[in-house]
């Protein structure tokens, strides 16, 4: 299941947030000749727990900059032209509810709180950063 979902800054892809710890990148101009435009990606795992990607984003002006946020607590960015990890910005405890980058790229907000995923009973004070 889809848990978050951010078009590129040109309109021309978008990047898909999944339940399993997978993320996709999908794009418009798919071709038979083109077969590595779009793709899926594992992300928030830490063997043998699988995590939800919650929040995902584009980054307005660096190219091919994307972001992923999970439940893990973990926030990660990374580079869709070569299709790896950058950054690990963030690992804590408290799961990602939502993140998103400044439409001139310098900042970078993030929200924690109760995804559910631990049940009932686990609830944490939600957090704005």
């Amino acid at each position: 299941r889809v848990k978050s979902l951010a078009m590129n800054p040109y309109g021309t892809g978008c990047v898909l947030g999944l339940e399993e710890g997978r993320g996709v990148c999908k794009f418009w101009n798919d071709s038979l000749e083109d077969t590595n435009a779009s793709f899926i990606f594992k992300c928030h795992r830490n063997r043998p727990d699988v995590y939800s990607v919650t929040a995902t984003d584009f980054h307005p002006t660096e190219t091919g900059a994307f972001l992923t946020g999970g439940t893990d607590g973990a926030l990660v960015i990374w580079n869709l032209l070569s299709k790896n990890r950058i950054q690990i910005l963030r690992e804590k405890q408290e799961p990602i509810t939502r993140a998103y980058f400044h439409p001139g790229g310098e900042l970078l907000a993030f929200s924690t709180g109760q995804c559910w995923n631990a049940g009932y009973g686990t609830q944490k004070i939600p957090k704005i950063y």
